[in-house]
């Protein structure tokens, strides 16, 4: 929220906190592999609403070419069903395209790297609840803070959570290759105390693994 109102600020725009509560629909919560159209679904309809209210005749997305392109995104149904437009893929923008033109308007997110919502950690199957969301924040942090702790670089850092499997670590391969030994079990061993439960491994970072 806080990076949501910078730039804000840097472009002139008003910015309209709305809340949702798309963590009540029971669709949503089973998280059965479609869990992503189910929370498009309530939010873009709340801002839909929002905008007519407003009079504003059109609500737009970010998304671009390469959402587009992706095997799995159940909520680009849901945009398209309430009707939301999408500027930067219908003009064929990539994600890269996207990040040359913040760079060339200054804005400081130009290069941040990809940050999905908490639901898309959980696997599928198990349910998404404000619990298991308030986990996997816990438990990032809590793994963020270690690598910082170990003189670790991160830039892309997931908590997977699998259910009865267990949990699975993520980290770009920088960060993977300072990543051994005791460091290792130092990260995993801190991602159980924010309460993580069952086994865990430290992997490469897959975007996407536990898509729904």
């Amino acid at each position: 929220l806080a990076t949501a109102r910078r730039v804000a600020g840097q472009i002139g725009a008003e910015l309209v906190v709305l809340r949702t509560d798309e963590h009540t629909d029971p669709d949503y919560r089973a998280n059965a592999g479609d869990r992503c159209y189910f929370c498009k679904r309530t939010v873009l309809a709340g801002v839909r609403d929002l905008a007519q209210r407003r009079g504003i005749a059109q609500v737009a997305t970010g998304t671009h070419v390469d959402d587009r392109r992706a095997a799995h995104r159940p909520g680009l149904r849901a945009a398209a069903q309430l009707g939301v437009c999408e500027p930067l893929a219908a003009i064929g923008a990539t994600k890269q395209v996207v990040r040359l033109l913040a760079a060339h308007w200054n804005l400081t997110v130009y290069d941040k790297p990809s940050t999905p919502c908490l639901a898309s950690r959980i696997a599928v199957g198990v349910p998404v609840t404000v619990e298991a969301l308030a986990l996997v924040e816990r438990a990032e942090l809590a793994a963020s803070g270690y690598l910082a702790e170990c003189r670790v670089p991160v830039r892309d850092l997931r908590v997977r959570l699998l259910g009865p499997a267990g949990f699975r670590i993520e980290l770009d391969r920088t960060a993977l290759d300072g990543v051994c030994g005791h460091v290792r079990a130092g990260l995993l061993a801190r991602v159980a105390q924010a309460g993580v439960g069952g086994n865990g491994d430290v992997v490469g970072y897959h975007s996407g693994a536990l898509s729904g």
